[in-house]
């Protein structure tokens, strides 16, 4: 079965090319968009063999030199852009080339993971799915050749699977009763269909929860973007997936936070939040992190799961000067002692959310967090705010971790079940600053940058 997977993937991707519907193009790529690629692989090649790398790095090299060619190729035809538009098809082709690439033996472990970047790298016009779908079954797999439960090699071509028929319900569903009708029939069949794979390859009740989670993580997310394209909201969504990404490693460590991710980025672009799909950025850094680690142990152990901590401090850690600059900017014009008490409300939870981040992630979630606090300008600018008064706002946050840090040294060592319960109490005033904010900030009809 493990083998016959793969084809199976591929059957299903090429069943759902009638579905493909046609758009609007201007016209297809041309053939000049190939030079790009060709060049990056020959470059790559040359490296690769000119200084006498291993025979698996070269290996992989080719299968990356191959898949840009292919992935560009693909946006060639006429029909590419219907064809690209149709993520059945496109996130099938990717997994099943891929994991067609993973049979060869004698290609080493790292052949999937050069057709994945390949893929990933080179598609273009509209084929992000390919360069997805390709990179889920590349990550999951290797995670699962690498885990202890050796036949869940095939984790991700199975989930790959599933999601394939997942879309093309979706792609059937389209256009008939409700609108909401594809999407939700399409994640559902998705999360039924990823709980039959998991349960394969990892104890049942964890597969289970492992998929529960993805699915609360992904309405959590849906509900915390409230429909608004700002930063802020995509980070808060990122947060959530990082907080899912805790209990995916608790479960089935690198391998649950791979299935956690492969759900995600199905269930996100199913309910047709593909905007949001970034959100799932730093859980797929994550995801990758634990790959290299599972390969090159000795050059990785210096971070361990303590990187976990600093990604996760880092993102948080973006959204406090976005948070109170969002809020200035929704705020001006209600210059009154609500608002006033209001900005009280917002920075009193802010610093409370630093300390708490502090205790929690210890020392490299800390770093984890000025990174953030430096990052978070970017963000403020990519999504049209101020950046000037967002970057003020980040070196203040940055300067005041400092002393804060130093207050709470002695609270850093604290045992898993103390930590625990400080984490209860500090929830309480976290929730009710938060209650008081929301009651407290002004009412704006008007759409905030």
């Amino acid at each position: 079965m493990t083998e016959a997977l793969p084809w199976l993937l591929l059957v299903a991707a090429l069943v759902a090319i009638p579905l493909a519907r046609s758009k609007e193009p201007s016209s297809p790529a041309k053939p000049l968009s190939l030079v790009g690629p060709v060049v990056f692989g020959l470059l790559a090649l040359a490296l690769a063999f000119g200084t006498g790398a291993a025979d698996g790095v070269r290996n992989a090299t080719l299968a990356l030199a191959l898949a840009l060619v292919v992935a560009r190729g693909l946006a060639l035809a006429p029909a590419s852009l219907a064809l690209g538009g149709n993520q059945a098809f496109a996130y099938g082709i990717g997994g099943a080339l891929v994991a067609l690439g993973g049979l060869w033996a004698e290609g080493g472990p790292f052949v999937a993971v050069g057709l994945a970047a390949g893929l990933a790298l080179g598609a273009a016009r509209g084929w992000t799915w390919l360069g997805l779908g390709g990179a889920i079954v590349a990550l999951v797999n290797g995670l699962g050749a690498k885990s202890e439960i050796g036949a869940a090699s095939s984790l991700g071509t199975a989930l790959a699977f599933a999601i394939v028929l997942a879309w093309v319900l979706r792609s059937l569903l389209a256009g008939r009763g409700q609108s909401w009708l594809p999407g939700v029939a399409g994640a559902a069949l998705a999360a039924v269909g990823a709980c039959l794979a998991a349960n394969q390859y990892v104890v049942i009740a964890d597969g289970l929860v492992l998929v529960a989670v993805a699915v609360v993580c992904a309405v959590v997310a849906r509900a915390a973007s409230l429909g608004s394209a700002s930063s802020f909201a995509s980070i808060l969504c990122a947060v959530v997936w990082l907080a899912g990404a805790s209990i995916a490693f608790g479960l089935a460590r690198g391998l649950g936070m791979s299935v956690l991710f492969a759900v995600g980025l199905a269930l996100s672009g199913l309910l047709g939040e593909t905007r949001r799909l970034a959100a799932l950025g730093p859980l797929g850094g994550l995801v990758a992190y634990r790959l290299f680690r599972e390969h090159f142990t000795e050059a990785s152990r210096s971070l361990d799961i303590g990187q976990h901590y600093a990604i996760v401090g880092l993102v948080a850690a973006m959204l406090v000067p976005l948070a109170v600059a969002q809020w200035r900017a929704m705020a001006k014009g209600h210059e009154t002692p609500q608002a006033a008490l209001g900005e009280g409300a917002l920075l009193g939870l802010s610093m409370a959310s630093l300390a708490t981040g502090i205790v929690l992630l210890a020392a490299k979630g800390a770093v984890g967090m000025l990174v953030g606090f430096g990052i978070a300008p970017i963000a403020a600018m990519l999504s049209d705010q101020e950046p000037e008064e967002t970057h003020s706002l980040a070196l203040g946050w940055g300067l005041l971790a400092l002393p804060t840090f130093a207050a709470l040294d002695a609270m850093l060592d604290l045992s898993r079940d103390d930590k625990v319960q400080f984490l209860v109490k500090a929830s309480v005033a976290l929730i009710a600053l938060a209650i008081a904010l929301t009651f407290l900030s002004p009412k704006n009809t008007q759409e905030t940058p």
